[in-house]
């Protein structure tokens, strides 16, 4: 039981069968049946919170905002690198005879990189400089909405183009031959 548990054991051949992973020809990228439920849970949970940082705006409750804020960039990180470890990866390779969705897939791809980076700076410099100045308390309504607004058209695009883009192995080459 604990080889089992540990890895120590080879499943038997019935789990071996229901556990065996597609993979793109030519690589070790295998498909991955739960990465765009995971991908768009990550989203549920990231607009619960931004919608939460907007009740806590309403009421001018910086404290929680701060705090909100802290949670709402570990969860955006942590998807981006998700994202760019398993999807985008992934796509490149699965992509690669499919010459206008790898346009489409490396344009979004740049794309994100581009608002990761701006939404990294908004949440560092609400995050981790304290206090709040008058000042920054001015400036943080605008650019939180500013960033929400970017964050929903692009989750918008994401699951609505990017993510139709990833299946597995067999069925990318049957799209080919169609």
């Amino acid at each position: 039981m604990f080889g089992r548990f540990f890895g120590f054991m080879k499943p038997s051949n019935k789990q071996e069968s229901t556990q065996e992973k597609e993979v793109i020809p030519g690589t070790t990228l295998t498909y991955d049946k739960t990465l765009v439920i995971q991908l768009h849970n990550d989203h549920k949970a990231l607009l619960v919170l931004y919608s939460k940082i907007g009740k806590y705006l309403e009421k001018e409750d910086y404290p929680n905002i701060q705090s909100h804020l802290a949670q709402f960039a570990t969860l955006l990180r942590t998807h981006l690198l998700l994202e760019n470890l398993k999807l985008y990866v992934y796509l490149t390779k699965a992509l690669a005879h499919d010459a206008e969705n790898l346009e489409l897939m490396i344009g979004m791809r740049k794309e994100m990189g581009h608002i990761g980076r701006t939404v990294n700076q908004f949440l560092t410099r609400y995050t981790e400089t304290l206090p709040w100045t008058p000042e920054k308390t001015q400036s943080f309504a605008g650019e939180f909405k500013h960033i929400g607004k970017i964050l929903v058209e692009r989750i918008s695009r994401e699951e609505q183009r990017l993510y139709t883009l990833y299946m597995p192995p067999s069925s990318y080459s049957t799209i080919i031959l169609d």
